[in-house]
Formats: C-alpha cells, structure tokens, sequence
C-alpha cells in the first residue's frame, strides 16, 4: 500500500475508440489500454471525478480492454471522508463476478479526494483544448456535455 503523495495521472484520447491512461503511483507506472467499446471512459472518468468531489462511501469504475480490463476501486475512510483507499486491479475476461472474482491487484494507495478530482479534471480539460484542433479531432469522440457538467460542478 502506497501512503505518499506522488501520485498521476495522464490520459490519452486515441483515434478510432480507443485510449491510454497511464497512472503513476510512488515511481511506478500502470499503463491501462482502455477500449471505447463498452463505455465512453470520458463520461466515466467525469462520473468518478463527481462522485469524489461529492464525497460518495465507495465507488467502482470499470475500464475495459480486449479481452478483460481493469476495476478502480475508491473506498473512503471512516474518520477523514476526504481521504480514499483506492485499489487498482486487472482481469482477464469479462466482468468478474464477486462470486469468481479472478483478479491481480496492481496497485493499492491512499489519496486525498480532491488530488485526484485536480488529476482528472486535469487530463480532461487538457484533452477538450486538444479536441479544438479540426486534425487531431479527427475519429476521436470526446463527451463535451458530461465534461461540462463536471466542470460546472467544480466551479460551484
């Protein structure tokens, strides 16, 4: 379990339904190739961005890939609700079902809630500015009303 602050998070916008989203944890880096197929990550990234700034107990995120994908779990703590224990994991196939959950952990941290709304909002804003540019929004979608809403959110 990682207890520090040195932690990022970059996301990359490919053409043609797919993405890249590299998170960086205490020197080390997980590269997680993220289809478009299943969900829109934009929407569910903006989705986890809220919930955390929202404080919600727990959430999940699914990040898919062919075959398989990753879960992100956020869990925060009793006592300091701007803290979560987060845990990142990788499966094989399919969506695990808790009963036959066949999973590898890759990462475990703790982190402050509004550390990683700032990374996300980041990476998003940071890809809407990109999304300006007629070539390079060429077979990329980017999700513009969940983003707005969350940087309406945030602005609030």
């Amino acid at each position: 379990m990682y207890e520090g602050d040195d932690i990022d998070f970059l996301y990359v916008l490919r053409p043609h339904g797919w993405s890249d989203l590299l998170l960086y944890v205490g020197g080390e880096i997980h590269h997680l190739c993220i289809t478009h197929v299943f969900s829109d990550p934009i929407v569910d990234l903006s989705y986890l961005a809220s919930s955390l700034h929202h404080r919600v107990p727990a959430i999940e995120l699914f990040l898919w890939d062919e075959p398989g994908g990753y879960r992100l779990r956020f869990k925060q703590f009793n006592e300091q609700h701007h803290w979560y224990a987060v845990q990142l994991a990788s499966f094989p196939e399919g969506p695990p079902e808790s009963s036959q959950c066949i999973e590898t952990v890759l990462v475990a941290f703790n982190i402050k809630a509004d550390h990683f709304v700032k990374l996300i909002y980041s990476q998003l804003e940071k890809t809407a500015k990109l999304c300006e540019d007629k070539s390079y929004r060429k077979h990329r979608d980017f999700s513009y009303m969940e983003f707005n809403h969350l940087r309406q959110q945030l602005s609030d």
